[in-house]
């Protein structure tokens, strides 16, 4: 996850809030998987078992994997076509991964975050080259997937838009 955040910071100032949700979620999620002594527990078992007792971290995993999604697609966006700038990356990695669960407060902020993102050359420096973009898409990719099934095979698959 903290890969995720490195990501996101190098995509600069227009995504600090982007940043500081997805840390809250994160720390949601490992402060509850600790509180229940659960350390060796999978996350989904640690899920599972919040819900059982009445809790909701299923929603910060939920958005973590959303926004994860977003990620992966702009790093895959990026690697694919070395000659896209990271605006067309991120437009076409949000439209997939976001969007649909934004509602129309959340899609103009994200616009606006979106129109002003660093050049492609900046980003990457940050970012990493695209081999280590690369991956990175090849590590996160399947635990999105998984999370995203788990999700769904527990009917938390939310898809009203916020």
């Amino acid at each position: 996850m903290d890969a995720m955040l490195e990501v996101i910071a190098a995509l600069g100032f227009a995504f600090e809030l982007a940043k500081a949700d997805v840390s809250k979620n994160v720390r949601r999620i490992r402060d509850v998987v600790r509180a229940r002594g659960e350390a060796r527990a999978s996350l989904f078992e640690a899920i599972a078992r919040d819900r059982e007792a009445g809790g909701r971290v299923w929603v910060p995993a939920l958005w973590l994997r959303r926004f994860g999604g977003f990620v992966v697609g702009l790093l895959g966006e990026l690697t694919r076509d070395a000659s896209l700038d990271l605006r067309t990356c991120g437009a076409r990695s949000y439209e997939r991964a976001l969007k649909p669960y934004h509602g129309f407060a959340l899609r103009g902020v994200f616009a606006a975050a979106l129109a002003m993102p660093p050049s492609r050359a900046q980003f990457c420096a940050v970012a990493g080259s695209e081999e280590e973009m690369r991956a990175c898409v090849a590590k996160f990719a399947p635990v999105m997937d998984a999370l995203d099934g788990f999700l769904t095979a527990e009917g938390l698959n939310d898809p009203t838009p916020v």
